[in-house]
């Protein structure tokens, strides 16, 4: 086929997989094609692996954070969301296998004109697709661990530019480029910009690119008593209970929502002897890892108090609020745990610690 008879390849990845699917047997029976070139196929990869990575790191976000509300916290914060997106790596190697193995081509390959086939000019199945880009992921781009990429991508850029075939194509494999014609040049542009807009959108800080919550529970709201002083409060379903010591051995009530992105405490302890200004330095010392501010002394409920606000120091990301009150010979302490962005938990959070002090309050 000439390239004045050559389809129109669309500027999206949802056009381009149509566009795929309709033309993969054409493309394996025509002629012979020249080799591709090492950056026609490298941006041709690095298209695939900026939307593949991301949608198969959101599909499993969802799915899992169904099974666990505490992943959804673990997977959206710094650490643990650079930790699952190379666990995702794998899957979208996977994805992208399947792929070459019903349509011969992915999204990037099509846009850019190329094809994957076997020495004999077959199509691949799935299992060697995937075996060809584990060995592509170690030897190509040795793990996307930065810096040795740089030395793994060029020592196969010299390979093909010398005409060898990669050392994960040799004697197996051959990616061959049908001509790169202005409208290939434009489409693919088009569908680079798309995309960089769209992950852009996705990563704009406030934005969450993850299920705002795993689906709320249903059922009706719980009776909770303070064990302390006998009064009841009505907690909403979205918010799990449970009681646990803590370093010192006194009683925890912990609230947990259901996503996994707020928790409020509830603790009380004798005054004894202690003043609130020690309470207050305790429970400073006591949050490790928290950057808290210097806090106050002030009135709450009709009794003394000391709040202070803080930040997790190891991604700043999540906020504590801590706040002791002395009351009839007992101090009570309410914690409040939140994840970014806190606009998605502010009023639930608030809502249940004002219930809480509730029960400190009443008589």
């Amino acid at each position: 086929m000439s390239q004045a008879q050559e389809p129109e390849i669309a500027a999206t990845p949802v056009a381009v997989t149509a566009t795929v699917a309709a033309s993969a047997d054409e493309a394996l029976a025509g002629p012979p094609l020249p080799p591709a070139g090492a950056w026609r196929r490298f941006f041709a990869r690095l298209f695939d692996m900026w939307w593949q990575i991301p949608l198969v790191a959101f599909t499993l976000t969802v799915v899992l954070s169904l099974l666990s509300p505490a992943f959804l916290a673990w997977a959206t914060s710094p650490l643990g969301a650079q930790l699952f997106a190379f666990v995702c790596i794998p899957f979208a190697f996977a994805l992208d296998a399947a792929l070459l193995a019903r349509f011969g081509r992915s999204p990037g390959k099509a846009l850019l004109g190329l094809r994957v086939t076997t020495c004999d000019g077959d199509r691949l199945r799935f299992r060697a697709a995937l075996l060809r880009n584990l060995h592509m992921w170690l030897a190509g781009l040795a793990l996307t661990i930065p810096l040795l990429n740089l030395v793994t991508m060029a020592r196969q850029g010299l390979r093909i530019g010398e005409d060898l075939p990669t050392s994960y194509d040799e004697g197996k494999y051959r990616v061959d480029a049908r001509p790169l014609g202005w409208r290939r040049v434009l489409g693919f542009i088009g569908a680079l910009l798309l995309m960089g807009v769209i992950l852009g959108l996705l990563a704009r800080p406030g934005h969450d690119d993850t299920p705002a919550s795993a689906p709320e529970p249903s059922g009706a709201a719980t009776t909770w008593i303070n064990p302390e002083t006998g009064n009841t409060v009505t907690v909403p379903p979205a918010w799990r209970h449970h009681v646990r010591p803590d370093a010192d051995g006194r009683t925890l009530y912990q609230f947990d929502l259901f996503n996994g992105r707020a928790a409020v405490v509830l603790t009380a302890q004798p005054a004894g002897v202690a003043t609130l200004a020690d309470m207050a330095r305790d429970s400073s010392a006591a949050l490790e890892d928290v950057e808290m501010g210097a806090g106050r002394f002030e009135d709450f409920l009709g009794h003394p108090s000391w709040a202070a606000e803080g930040f997790s120091s190891d991604d700043d990301n999540t906020r504590f609020e801590v706040r002791v009150l002395q009351r009839a010979g007992v101090y009570w302490k309410v914690i409040l745990v939140q994840d970014y962005p806190y606009k998605d938990t502010d009023a639930r959070a608030d809502a249940l610690r004002d219930l809480l002090w509730s029960t400190v309050a009443q008589p």
